[in-house]
């Protein structure tokens, strides 16, 4: 048994508070075991792929009992752990469902987005590199030169004319993390040079007085300590067919990024919708996929409400979908990929969530025969 206390914030969103019965736990938990054969708890991504069912199964269908319907993310927090033989606690908002958004998907995407695509495959060396270099998979040496991963220790110096009016000692620069110098004038300095950041009146410059360089690792020289669990964990042989792992599974995710983006603002700027304070407030409360860093970094509420258009869309459209659902082994091939393109097991279920939300809407729009979807997305 599953029930509900609802209340609307203001006219635009709801707070729910639900409570599903340990019985009803334990049937999800079952129905999860027999479709899968795998146990509770022994793989990844199987207390998402239960609660997922949940929240887009028995939950949705006790709220159109109530007459209650939303658009956009639902936003669960949980005061309970899943597990059998025990309720399940929590509570969920999102935003009240407008007519506004019963938008047909596009006729087709824009052609120029598959260039694009080819495009970012030259790019893959570098990200292959920063990937390494953010995973801590790097080898360091002191060096007289200064790489584009290096860290410099520097001596701060304000000079006017021959004098040197000031010196700052022990100052520390990581061209990889630190953005209060342009890294691309240290790359190649030497030690002992004097390079000038800023000249005006005064000269601003940078003595170089140590540089330790970063050096990523590759298929000649790695720890095995640390590489080879990761070998390990992504089901491959050698750091060769890692990088062919990690240049294959970006390919994808990035055709699924862009036409994905392309689809959605389409959408977005077919609509009619007025954004609400109320749902501002519910946006900058929870931060939600996609379009998280662009909602962030907005300036003014306009744009806010540009974003959230897209936002809303985006969950209407996943909503609806998640009635087809998407198979195991298709949720399971998508956790593999965004630990593949991080290197990192510990993959968040909001990001599990976000990429099977894409897929599904781009299945929707191939099966329409949607003019230049051609790239492979998944």
């Amino acid at each position: 048994m599953l029930e509900l206390q609802s209340k609307l914030l203001g006219n635009r969103v709801y707070f729910i508070r639900f409570c599903l019965s340990k019985d009803d736990v334990n049937k999800l938990i079952r129905e999860y075991e027999t479709k899968t054969n795998y146990s509770f708890g022994e793989n990844e991504g199987t207390e998402w792929a239960i609660t997922d069912s949940f929240e887009h199964g028995l939950f949705v269908e006790e709220l159109k009992k109530h007459n209650i319907k939303g658009i956009g993310p639902l936003k669960f927090r949980y005061m309970s752990d899943l597990a059998y033989d025990k309720p399940l606690i929590g509570v969920c908002r999102f935003v009240k469902y407008d007519e506004a958004f019963d938008v047909d998907y596009p006729v087709r995407v824009n052609p120029n987005i598959n260039l694009a695509i080819d495009k970012s495959n030259t790019e893959l060396d570098d990200l292959f590199e920063y990937v390494l270099l953010s995973r801590g998979l790097y080898y360091e040496e002191a060096s007289r030169v200064v790489n584009r991963n290096a860290k410099v220790d520097y001596e701060l110096r304000y000079v006017s004319g021959d004098q040197v009016i000031e010196v700052i000692k022990n100052q520390h620069f990581d061209m990889l993390e630190d953005d209060d110098i342009d890294s691309s004038i240290l790359i190649g300095a030497k030690i002992g040079d004097f390079v000038v950041l800023e000249d005006d009146n005064v000269t601003i410059g940078a003595v170089i007085q140590n540089v330790t360089n970063r050096y990523p690792f590759n298929e000649e020289d790695y720890d095995e300590d640390i590489v080879n669990p990761i070998l390990e964990k992504l089901r491959v042989n050698s750091f060769n067919q890692l990088k062919e792992a990690f240049y294959k599974e970006y390919y994808k995710k990035e055709a699924r990024d862009l036409y994905f983006d392309d689809i959605i603002n389409q959408m977005a700027n077919s609509i009619s919708y007025d954004v609400s304070s109320e749902e501002i407030k519910f946006f900058d409360e929870y931060k939600t996929k996609p379009f998280e860093s662009d909602y962030n970094n907005a300036k003014s509420d306009k744009e806010k409400k540009a974003i959230i258009k897209k936002k809303l869309i985006y969950g209407i459209l996943v909503d609806d979908l998640h009635k087809l659902d998407i198979d195991y082994d298709s949720q399971l091939k998508i956790v593999n990929t965004l630990i593949t393109i991080t290197l990192d097991g510990n993959v968040k279920d909001e990001d599990i969530a976000f990429e099977v939300g894409k897929t599904l809407i781009l299945d929707k729009m191939k099966e329409r025969n949607v003019e230049n979807l051609t790239k492979e997305y998944k």
